[in-house]
């Protein structure tokens, strides 16, 4: 997927969830590369509840594809602050620009730099999916 965006200032993970650090706020998706995997999204499940304590690796929800189903899982600890419910109804927003359509902010615990640190930037990223060809 040569055509795969990534975006420099997000951190990834080798599941294809993104992070976007906000004014101390993570707002959390899936890659552009998850996305053409999926191929078009039709359905989109969060499980997760607003001041929910969720922990890196934790299930947040369920996305639904013409082709696959995949886990959401969270990419830092913290609590759930918002959830972007325009995507249950709109999950195809996701198809247009998966960067642009997060799906929950965590408020990040303590820990969060050591956490941040074990997650991949934009350039390892690239690397990584670039091997999965």
């Amino acid at each position: 997927m040569s055509n795969t965006k990534v975006e420099d200032s997000l951190f990834y993970t080798k599941e294809h969830e993104c992070a976007k650090k906000e004014k101390g706020i993570y707002k959390i998706g899936i890659t552009d590369y998850a996305q053409n995997a999926l191929g078009d999204i039709v359905y989109l499940d969060i499980s997760a509840k607003k001041d929910n304590s969720l922990r890196k690796g934790d299930v947040f929800g369920v996305v639904e594809s013409i082709k696959s189903v995949g886990e959401l899982c969270a990419p830092i600890s913290g609590k759930v602050q918002d959830i972007n419910f325009q995507l249950l109804n709109n999950p195809e927003k996701i198809n247009k620009d998966a960067y642009a359509s997060w799906i929950i902010a965590i408020i990040p615990e303590e820990n969060e730099s050591s956490e941040i640190k074990s997650i991949m930037n934009a350039k390892a990223y690239r690397k990584y999916i670039s091997n999965l060809s």
